[in-house]
């Protein structure tokens, strides 16, 4: 056991949250994990890339940039669910879902939200959360630096289909002052 029961208890803040299903609750722990426990956290996902056969994940050239992160970082407040910020990452979610296109290109869909990640081809909770905390090919590390921000303390959490590659799950986060003006 990695987490003590207390750590996953504060970690699964989206439980009783009716409108989400159970991967999007799922992130919303894993994510919270990563981000109030890193250094247990590091352990998790090393022992679960390779139970799980996923060891590209822990071997890749970023892998280590977010070892050294997760061992220096200090834990940050835990990522509360929003129904409205549901709503603005459902929409965009389910418009580059069937426009079959990544990015942040909204046509149809509101802003609202302050910053946002996007992954495609993910189907479990885990896989998720890595894609966006190692975040391989982004030089810029922009979606591990959202995810792991003590600045933002409210998320939206939505996964649709997606017709090129079959499923995408977009997070829309913002500041809990802007979470409590709504």
């Amino acid at each position: 056991m990695y987490f003590t029961q207390t750590e996953i208890k504060k970690a699964n803040t989206a439980v009783k949250e009716s409108y989400l299903n159970a991967t999007e609750k799922e992130v919303y722990k894993i994510l919270n994990l990563a981000r109030s426990c890193p250094d247990k956290f590091l352990k998790f996902f090393y022992a679960y890339a390779k139970e799980h056969g996923l060891t590209q994940l822990a071997s890749g050239k970023y892998y280590p940039s977010l070892t050294k992160t997760l061992k220096e970082m200090k834990p940050v407040k835990v990522l509360h669910p929003d129904r409205k910020m549901y709503e603005l990452a459902q929409c965009w979610a389910m418009e580059a879902g069937h426009r079959g296109i990544t990015g942040h290109d909204r046509k149809k869909c509101k802003d609202g939200y302050f910053a946002e990640c996007c992954t495609y081809g993910r189907t479990t909770a885990v896989e998720i959360v890595m894609s966006f905390l190692i975040d391989e090919g982004v030089s810029s590390l922009g979606h591990r630096k959202i995810c792991l921000s003590s600045e933002y303390e409210v998320v939206g959490i939505a996964q649709q289909d997606h017709s090129t590659y079959g499923t995408n799950t977009v997070l829309d986060f913002t500041y809990k002052n802007e979470y409590a003006a709504r």
